[in-house]
């Protein structure tokens, strides 16, 4: 062996060597390169998921608003008085409806509310006549006449004086043309 060939077989192994190490860096720098380029795929996938959770949240946060907003006009109304609003509401924008807490219906069918015994009621603004001989009063008994039921005081004032002797379980109310004036019998 001469000095040439030991040479060129030491510039050899030494060029082998530090092609071995480039492979081996190129490798950590392909692998670092990949790396990145997961996380950066990770940040685009949280981003979109972040901007879809927003958007999905900025609604909730929307309806929510929105429904404040209706039972507040819903209270408004109420202090107002305004209950056929209130209707008129729910019935347009089903919205309203399932987020009131109280619903408003009209009542079209006549209310009948239960008389415990039968009774017949004398007609709103009935005439009535305090003579004793008049017309019966009915004053919450089964067949009462004026003389055991009403009683009629008229005070020096010009004011006439009704006082019912039956029960208030049992009067039956209405209002009464006496005279010149309705009385209301509650």
């Amino acid at each position: 062996m001469d000095k040439q060939t030991v040479k060129a077989g030491y510039e050899q192994a030494r060029k082998e060597i530090e092609t071995q190490e480039v492979a081996h860096v190129k490798e950590m720098v392909l692998a670092t390169l990949r790396r990145i380029e997961e996380l950066k795929a990770g940040i685009r996938d949280i981003k979109a998921e972040k901007e879809r959770l927003m958007q999905e949240h900025d609604s909730a946060i929307a309806e929510s608003e929105k429904t404040i907003k209706l039972l507040r006009m819903d209270i408004e109304d109420l202090k107002n008085g305004k209950l056929e609003r209130i209707e008129e509401r729910q019935a347009v924008d089903k919205k309203a409806a399932e987020a009131a807490v109280i619903i408003v219906k009209r009542v079209t069918e006549p209310v009948y509310v239960p008389v415990p015994y039968p009774m017949t009621q004398p007609q709103p603004y009935s005439p009535f006549n305090p003579s004793p001989s008049g017309p019966i009063v009915w004053c919450g008994q089964i067949n009462p006449t004026y003389s055991n039921c009403m009683t009629v005081n008229t005070q020096e004032n010009g004011w006439t004086e009704l006082s019912c002797v039956a029960s208030l379980s049992t009067a039956v109310s209405g209002a009464y043309d006496v005279g010149t004036s309705i009385v209301h019998i509650r």
